[in-house]
């Protein structure tokens, strides 16, 4: 829903103009649901839409069809407004991040990784095809990808990375059987999360690198150096 908004706004609304503005708040109420306001003003006259495409049908029914919550969509003259209003039980507060000192660091003089065979763990695959892009830049030699913790676990029967990149989450899993794994083999390895997924890493697993998406070459190379020189010194 806010892609849709996102991608309507920059072409039609205030994100198409230098001097326009988008203000997006949201806040918890007292009964643990989730307002969020979307609202443009400064961009060009709006019009309510002729007629009802997809994405309109999308902003309108998909809160309200698939988690039973609300949207209202405005269509004012000086700029379009929406609100939606996600229920208590898709709503989750999550403790502040970590410490920057926790996370891999980015540095630029961070060891070059060429010709290093890399395994990386992700289920999403735009965003696997981006960190398999960044991970050329950065010099490895190979990536393997897999998309489950079991594609993967059957990945590393047959060869032995170099280093991995594992994505926490995986959907309705995760993938720290891999890490297990990858801990048993003494394979360094890095973690790869969004926000609030650091809360579930086991505490046997705090000390493992983790890299924040979204990630840059930079990072990536900074986090999958470090998890190399940690593993270099326990043996």
């Amino acid at each position: 829903v806010t892609h849709e908004l996102a991608t309507n706004a920059a072409k039609y609304g205030a994100l198409s103009q230098k001097n326009a503005e988008l203000n997006v708040t949201w806040r918890v109420g007292e009964d643990g649901a989730a307002e969020l306001l979307w609202t443009e003003t400064g961009g060009p006259t709006v019009t309510p839409p002729n007629r009802k495409g997809f994405g309109s049908i999308l902003l309108t029914r998909s809160v309200p069809f698939d988690l039973g919550g609300e949207s209202e969509i405005t269509y004012a003259p000086e700029g379009l407004r929406a609100r939606f209003l996600i229920p208590q039980r898709f709503v989750s507060v999550l403790p502040p991040p970590p410490a920057a000192t926790e996370e891999a660091s980015i540095s630029r003089d961070a060891p070059v990784l060429d010709g290093l065979d890399v395994l990386l763990v992700e289920d999403q695959l735009i965003i696997a095809l981006d960190a398999e892009a960044m991970l050329q830049m950065c010099g490895v030699g190979n990536v393997d990808t897999a998309a489950t913790a079991a594609e993967a676990l059957r990945v590393l029967v047959a060869t032995t990375p170099d280093v991995a990149m594992l994505d926490v989450n995986l959907g309705s899993g995760n993938s720290f059987p891999v890490a297990e794994e990858l801990e048993r083999r003494k394979i360094p390895f890095i973690f790869a999360t969004g926000y609030g997924d650091h809360v579930i890493i086991p505490r046997s697993l705090k000390h493992i690198p983790v890299v924040r998406k979204p990630y840059d070459p930079d990072q990536l190379a900074a986090g999958l150096a470090r998890a190399i020189a940690m593993r270099r010194e326990q043996t």
